[in-house]
């Protein structure tokens, strides 16, 4: 919904496919948003297999990282990503050169699809 109209300018993606994507991954997160404001973590309150599944996608699109999405209308995702960057190796995993590189590449694209949107 957000990485490749972003990052993969070439693929030129329809418009109302980029609309109705972005309008899926809002009404997931809306959902997640909901779930988290009654448990830490998405199947009760200790980390599970879903939250590692889950951070692996929206992880990616926090501001330190890829900052792809306005979590500002998601405060329950924020403080549930926080929880989740203490999971053991989430550091050594996101600050290794090639995250590091990957990370600073999308804000980059990110950046130049703005003026072109």
């Amino acid at each position: 919904a957000y990485f490749a109209p972003v990052v993969r300018g070439d693929l030129q993606l329809p418009a109302a496919l980029v609309k109705s994507n972005a309008f899926s991954a809002k009404a997931a997160l809306k959902l997640l948003e909901n779930r988290l404001a009654t448990q830490k973590f998405m199947a009760g309150n200790s980390v599970t297999i879903a939250d590692l599944f889950a951070y692996s996608e929206i992880g990616q699109c926090l501001p330190q990282y890829c900052d792809l999405i306005d979590f500002t209308p998601y405060p329950n995702i924020l403080a549930w990503s926080k929880r989740m960057s203490k999971v053991d190796a989430h550091n050594k995993v996101h600050e290794s050169k090639g995250m590091t590189r990957l990370y600073k590449f999308i804000r980059k694209s990110k950046a130049a699809s703005k003026s072109k949107l």
